[in-house]
């Protein structure tokens, strides 16, 4: 029987050797789930709003030289041309839905995406890391719209939607996992590069370019970059860069 110690109404029991001997278990921290990438084709309305953004668009478009896919029909030729000031969105949209729109013509866009869609898990691996090293934006679903309007990608950094051009045979202006990476990035460094380096148009175009070159290489055989923004930047932009690019980018801002 044991005895109570002194100034203690009950005894105290003790504690087994194999428990006082027996190491602390720290948990495992449980790994994020893999982002999702859902591919799928403008809807009616959608589309037609979308056309009207790029008929907006039309003098950046040629002040940047991009090409730009367009309804053939005469009513938009003309838009493309002469802009859209003061005309009647209602009747376009109108001839749009009635005349134009054909949800089947991205049908084979769709299909062409979605089987190289997973061919893009080292990428999104990449992207997770780099989030964790220097706030790179991660998305935990990205969303791939086909149109058959634009100059050939687009993104929303706000809902991780990638806006793609395709032709009613599923063809592409780019490589598509080429074109999905690119504008991947520009979604991921959109706030933590961008607005904070307050960098131009053709600069986070090209340092998107060179982010692709220089970390996926193996992904991305032959990738193309653009012939816009400072060559300089390109010297700022290595392989060490990967691991804290707002430093990198500090760098450049500021050189020595």
């Amino acid at each position: 029987m044991l005895a109570a110690c002194a100034g203690e109404s009950t005894p105290r029991p003790l504690t087994p050797p194999s428990a006082a001997l027996a190491p602390s278990i720290a948990p495992v921290p449980l790994a994020a789930p893999a982002p999702s990438v859902v591919v799928r084709g403008q809807r009616d309305v959608e589309a037609f709003e979308w056309l009207w953004r790029q008929l907006r668009d039309m003098p950046f478009f040629r002040q940047n030289r991009y090409e730009v896919g367009l309804p053939s029909h005469p009513l938009f030729q003309r838009l493309a041309q002469d802009g859209i000031a003061g005309e009647d969105k209602d009747a376009a949209q109108r001839v749009f839905l009635a005349e134009v729109y054909d949800p089947r013509a991205l049908t084979a866009g769709v299909a062409a995406i979605e089987a190289r869609a997973p061919e893009l898990r080292p990428a999104l691996a990449t992207f997770a890391r780099w989030s964790s090293r220097w706030g790179f934006t991660s998305a935990p679903r990205y969303e791939v719209v086909l149109t058959l309007y634009g100059p050939g990608g687009s993104y929303d950094p706000d809902t991780a939607t990638i806006t793609v051009l395709t032709t009613p045979d599923g063809r592409f202006k780019k490589e598509p996992l080429h074109n999905l990476v690119h504008e991947m990035v520009h979604i991921g460094i959109e706030r933590p590069i961008v607005r904070r380096f307050d960098l131009t148009h053709h600069e986070k175009e090209r340092l998107v370019d060179r982010l692709c070159i220089v970390a996926f290489a193996d992904l991305l055989p032959g990738y193309q970059p653009q012939p816009l923004g400072p060559p300089e930047l390109d010297a700022f932009i290595d392989a060490a860069a990967l691991d804290d690019l707002p430093a990198a980018l500090g760098r450049y801002r500021r050189p020595l």
